[in-house]
């Protein structure tokens, strides 16, 4: 699957800048939406989904599953949560 993800989206590795958008992390099935180029969070290969930043999940996920044939709902998915940096 992740193969397949990788023909159909624009893909970017982990700490890289990526342009706006919605990414898709299939691994982890958390959705990253960038308002602006920003870095990808340490957690392996983000999927560019859709160019918009405030598409909603639900979308994403029917987005997901035209081009994966798979049958994923909102509700498999979680945004990403920015966290701080742990300070020693």
């Amino acid at each position: 699957m992740l193969t397949a993800l990788q023909y159909g989206f624009s893909c970017y590795t982990c700490n890289r800048i990526a342009p706006i958008g919605s990414y898709l992390n299939l691994r982890t099935r958390v959705i990253r939406q960038l308002t602006a180029p920003a870095t990808l969070p340490p957690d392996g290969y983000w999927a560019r989904i859709d160019p918009s930043p405030t598409q909603s999940i639900a979308n994403i996920a029917r987005t997901i599953n035209k081009a994966l044939g798979t049958a994923y709902s909102a509700e498999n998915f979680q945004r990403h949560k920015d966290v701080p940096d742990e300070k020693p």
